[in-house]
């Protein structure tokens, strides 16, 4: 009977640690650790419950430009907008105070996005790539 419930306690610790895998610990500048879900992990979890409609998921858009002055970053959308080489993209004014961020773009994948930023770098030098939430139905595909 020890023996089974040794077997099962083993059983059990292999599942947590699997399951854990799916989070992150963080550790704290007072040694204290706690666990924190990956973002990507809840993302597939999602997916795979057929939550998808506008769902946002962990991605990535580039940022063309950022600035305290909503007026210029509206002002940069616009010319980005009237240039037409990225109308197929989805061009996205962000408020994330105290800056307005202009993202271009809804990727899943870096690899994706890295060869729209190596386009839109020539023309845009101060373009990065970010790690962002992007919706499912905007994303380039």
């Amino acid at each position: 009977m020890a023996e089974l419930k040794c077997r099962v306690l083993f059983v059990l610790s292999v599942c947590l640690a699997f399951f854990a895998q799916a989070q992150t610990q963080v550790q704290n500048a007072n040694g204290n650790i706690r666990m924190q879900e990956s973002a990507l992990a809840a993302d597939v979890l999602r997916l795979q419950a057929g939550i998808v409609d506008d769902e946002k998921f962990m991605g990535y858009a580039i940022q063309v430009g950022s600035s305290a002055s909503k007026a210029e970053m509206e002002g940069l959308k616009l010319a980005i907008e009237s240039d037409g080489r990225f109308s197929d993209l989805v061009i996205d004014l962000v408020s994330e105070v105290p800056n307005y961020k202009l993202r271009v773009g809804a990727f899943l994948d870096k690899f994706s996005a890295n060869k729209y930023l190596q386009s839109i770098i020539a023309s845009y030098p101060d373009a990065i790539l970010v790690n962002t939430r992007v919706k499912l139905s905007e994303i380039k595909r």
